[in-house]
């Protein structure tokens, strides 16, 4: 307590105290009316008073323990923010989970909890839970802005916490380094601890004890807490203690209880108020029983009142100087003193509202000597030095740890100003000593770092101290050991200058940048091609020599980097500091610490300019070339296709990544073109050569037609010989094979089709009947011209095959040139296989034939129609043969001449399809049903050569029949 707190809280009261008791002596001498009137009228106005001096004096009694409370709780997060460990969220230096873990055993002690809360309300550690826990943000985000904006401690009102899941009130501290707040550190009044400590006044019938905030609700209460915390007061007591510091009120309860009030503001905390209060029927009963007394007595007692009024004053002012004067001593001590109240007041006063004022007062003080004992066990488990000092004495109370760490001996408790001046650092002695009497003479804060020399051993240790001047005088501060920190410091700026001799040194580009990206330091080589300063390119400054064309790509893709903790590497053009672009590889690595958090991006910038301008002139080669070029990775995996590629497949980039370039290879193709480059790689892997040869064939996009092609892949190795990638061609040998494989098939065709007619021949000249040996000449003639016709066209079409209607126009070109409508043909467009014309001209002839001697074509007015048509469905091909005008036809002929059989053996056996003859009075039908696969044409190489030296097929079938 503060001698100013002192006459406020003693000298005015007891002074009206005194002028009351000589108005009660003087009122004994006045007539027997008078005085009777006078001592009822001052009985009442006694007892009302001392009931009301009891409730101001219970109100400041509380409100001395609510301040101790929130002081202690302030001078706790005080000491822990000067902890080395608490520093900015991303600074190298912060070391958060162990902060957290003495934080735990310092609100453990206390009973509290204690939150770090970064300058965006974001809570990063919570006492209440483990460290590392996912926290909600802090439910004070206006208190943490403005304590750490006005850089002082704040006094949250009641909120509601997100960890506590209740509304609490709060204590705001700045963190600050260097001047600058980094963190807060928000330590929680819990108002249930609160309203036990009211509570502990004992008020009863009635009577309660209240703590309320600056928004005018209830923090703490001591009775009914659990439902009328964070309830707001009533009107009339806002307007009725509007612009006061303490008082008496009067007024309805917030349960409508006619009550006397009375309240107390708290000095630490604006806008706090503590009031006590008890019920008005209490009040008045106070002092209606004796003024009865006083009425019924009167006369009687007028001689009594004298002795009494003596004795009674004596009574009063003994207990009222006893507790002003331990008060005062508890204030001048700084806290409790040896037998305190209890010591300065022994037994009862005879007074009741004096030994209740007694023993709030001995409640205030043991519950504040409880907080010093909390918070002596927590400086020294966080090993800071506490102090508190008395200009006006030059002396100052410290804790064990100040003794220790300057060397003292631990049984002193008191410290001299000079002795501490002593140990100062002969160097830092006057600097430290001007701030200290300027902080003193504010009456404001102080924190500096200076040197000590140990009172027991003179070792030289660093101090870190940070203190203020309490509105009372006094001078409190704390104190830390910072002598590691300190070697640490100097240690980290000698590996920085090496680092930065280092990366000046080097060819690259090189910078820094902070876990959210903020870049911090750039290399001389960076400032000396771009020509800018670090204020100019600190941050984000770097996108002002960045081309506009790319910044907007480059920094999207930096930022996800950096929200994702991954890798980054990209290219770009720099501008110099002559105004000339060039390109730039660029690539940054996060830096992580032992936990695996991001501290640090390192990134450099490699110029590429004169490689990328050869690798454009030879991508212009590459995309002018006619064949198809492409590269891949070491593993094979297809990196790049030049636009030949796209335009021959009409696969675009996208549809070619990955693996989809594979569709454009035949189905056929896909695994031996596998193999062989597995094979390839293998190979390389091993140290060998590695290269990779193989033919397949492609799709071409504009009609789907498959062309083939020969690709070549070697590796390109690097330094030490490994494989860095892989280049390829892809050569367009699609109408060389195809020439090859005609000239293949047609040497192999024309030695098929040799021996084929040498055996046909044979076969006709056995078989024909030697009868007549004209007929036989005629007829052996016709056949073997029949066969030379067949073998003519295929010739023609290079032994391709050959069309149906030329076929059937070459073997009835002998009867349509007498008269044209003659012989009539009629179908649509078919394609032959080579192997198919000899047997289906064979046919034709043999019909021809027949006709010409025996049916259609042996009379002048004869026809003949030969028609057909491919059924899609069942892939026939259906040939009809119909002769109308000929001789007439009453039967089919009794035998079977040897055409028949030849036509029969040819479409049956040879072609695999069926011949069917129908005989009419018009002239005689054949219908002709062969297979499509057996008939119609394929492309070259697909069609299967004749088998070594096998009989020929034809031959085959002649003789069969």
């Amino acid at each position: 307590m503060s001698p100013r707190l002192g006459q406020e809280g003693g000298g005015p009261a007891s002074r009206r105290l005194r002028r009351h008791l000589a108005l009660f002596a003087l009122a004994v001498l006045l007539p027997a009316l008078g005085v009777g009137a006078a001592a009822a009228w001052l009985a009442m106005r006694d007892y009302g008073a001392a009931f009301q001096a009891r409730l101001q004096d219970t109100a400041r009694a509380l409100r001395l323990a609510m301040e101790s409370e929130m002081e202690t709780v302030e001078a706790t997060l005080l000491a822990l923010a000067a902890f080395p460990q608490l520093a900015a969220e991303e600074a190298p230096s912060g070391d958060l989970a162990a902060f957290h873990a003495k934080a735990q055993a310092v609100a453990r002690a206390l009973g509290t909890s204690i939150a770090v809360v970064a300058p965006d309300g974001r809570q990063l550690a919570s006492t209440d839970l483990p460290f590392g826990t996912l926290l909600p943000p802090t439910g004070r985000p206006e208190d943490v802005k403005r304590a750490l904006a006005e850089r002082r401690p704040v006094l949250s009102d009641l909120a509601f916490s997100p960890t506590a899941g209740r509304p609490v009130a709060a204590v705001v501290m700045p963190v600050l380094r260097e001047e600058t707040p980094v963190l807060a550190l928000v330590g929680r009044l819990d108002p249930l601890r609160l309203s036990e400590l009211l509570a502990a006044q004992g008020l009863e019938h009635g009577a309660f004890a209240a703590l309320t905030d600056a928004r005018q609700r209830i923090v703490a209460r001591s009775h009914g807490a659990a439902t009328l915390i964070g309830r707001e007061v009533p009107g009339w007591y806002v307007e009725a203690t509007r612009g006061r510091e303490r008082g008496i009120l009067t007024g309805r309860s917030i349960e409508g209880t006619p009550t006397l009030f009375g309240f107390e503001r708290l000095r630490s905390a604006p806008g706090w108020k503590v009031v006590v209060a008890e019920p008005w029927s209490r009040y008045r009963a106070a002092w209606a029983r004796p003024l009865l007394f006083l009425g019924a007595a009167g006369a009687l007692m007028l001689a009594a009142a004298a002795a009494a009024a003596l004795s009674l004053s004596r009574r009063l002012l003994r207990p009222v100087e006893a507790l002003a004067t331990a008060a005062l001593s508890i204030a001048s001590a700084g806290g409790r003193r040896a037998g305190g109240i209890a010591a300065a007041v022994p037994g009862p006063t005879g007074v009741l509202e004096f030994d209740d004022l007694r023993d709030g007062l001995a409640a205030a003080e043991e519950a504040i000597g409880a907080w010093e004992e909390r918070l002596a066990l927590a400086s020294e488990a966080a090993g800071v030095g506490i102090w508190d000092a008395d200009p006006r004495s030059g002396g100052a109370v410290v804790n064990a740890e100040y003794l220790r760490l300057h060397g003292l001996p631990a049984d002193r408790r008191r410290v001299a100003f000079a002795d501490w001046a002593e140990r100062i650092h002969p160097e830092d002695r006057p600097h430290l000593l001007a701030r200290v009497r300027a902080a003193v003479k504010a009456r404001g804060e102080y924190e500096d770092e200076f040197r000590i020399l140990r009172a027991d051993t003179g070792e030289l240790r660093w101090l870190a101290a940070r203190g203020r001047v309490m509105p009372g005088g006094r001078f409190v501060g704390v104190l830390r050991d910072i002598t590691e920190r300190r070697r640490q410091e100097a240690a980290l700026r000698e590996s920085e200058a090496r680092f930065r001799a280092m990366a000046d040194s080097i060819p690259q580009l090189a910078w820094m940048a902070r876990p959210d990206g903020w870049i911090v330091w750039y290399n001389r080589r960076w400032h000396a091609y771009t020509g800018t300063t670090l204020e100019e390119m600190e941050g984000w400054g770097w996108r002002a020599v960045h081309h506009p064309e790319h910044l907007e790509r480059v920094e999207a893709g930096f930022r996800r980097a950096i929200a994702a903790g991954e890798p980054w590497e990209d290219t770009f053009p720099l501008r110099g500091r002559d105004g000339a672009w060039r390109w730039f590889l660029s690539r940054a690595e996060p830096i992580r610490d032992a936990e695996g958090r991001i501290t640090l991006w390192f990134g450099t910038n490699t110029d590429i300019t004169e490689r990328r301008e050869a690798e454009e002139r030879y991508r212009a080669l590459v995309e002018l070339s006619p064949q198809v070029v492409w590269l891949a990775d070491a593993e094979g995996r297809i990196t790049y296709l030049n636009a030949y590629w796209h335009a021959l497949t009409g696969l675009s980039e996208q549809e070619s990544a990955g693996e989809g370039w594979v569709a454009a290879i035949h189905p056929e193709d896909r695994a031996r073109s596998h193999a062989a480059l597995r094979a390839a790689l293998a190979e390389a892997a091993a140290g060998g050569a590695g290269e990779c040869v193989a033919e397949l064939r492609l799709r071409r996009g504009t009609d789907g037609a498959w062309r083939w092609f020969l690709a070549k892949a070697a590796p390109v190795r690097g330094p030490g010989g490994r494989v860095e990638r892989w280049v390829g061609v892809a050569l367009d040998i699609h109408d060389r094979r195809e020439a090859e494989e005609r000239r293949e098939l047609l040497a192999r065709e024309v030695d098929h089709r040799a021996r084929n007619v040498l055996a046909v021949v044979q076969s006709v000249l056995r078989l024909t009947r030697a009868d007549d040996p004209r007929r036989f000449a005629e007829a052996v003639e016709g056949r073997v011209a029949a066969l030379a016709r067949a073998h003519a066209l295929l010739a023609r079409e290079s032994w391709r095959g050959a069309e149906l209607r030329a076929l059937a126009e070459e073997e009835l070109a002998a009867y349509a040139a007498r008269e044209r409508e003659r012989v009539r043909l009629e179908g649509p467009p078919v394609r032959l296989r080579a192997d198919a014309v000899q047997p289906l001209s064979m046919a034709l002839h043999e019909l021809a034939t027949n006709a010409a001697k025996h049916g259609a074509l042996s009379r002048p007015e004869g026809r003949v129609v030969v028609s057909w048509s491919v059924e899609a469905e069942g892939g026939v091909l259906r040939l009809r043969w119909q002769e109308s005008g000929g001789p007439p036809v009453a039967a089919p002929p009794m035998r079977q001449g040897f055409g028949s059989r030849v036509l029969e053996g040819t479409v049956e056996r040879q072609l695999g399809g069926t011949a069917r003859f129908a005989w009419s009075a018009e002239g005689m039908r054949c219908d002709l049903a062969i297979p499509a696969s057996r008939l119609l044409s394929a492309p070259a190489w697909d069609a299967p050569p004749p088998a070594g030296n096998a009989p020929p097929e034809a031959a085959r079938q002649v003789a069969g029949a």
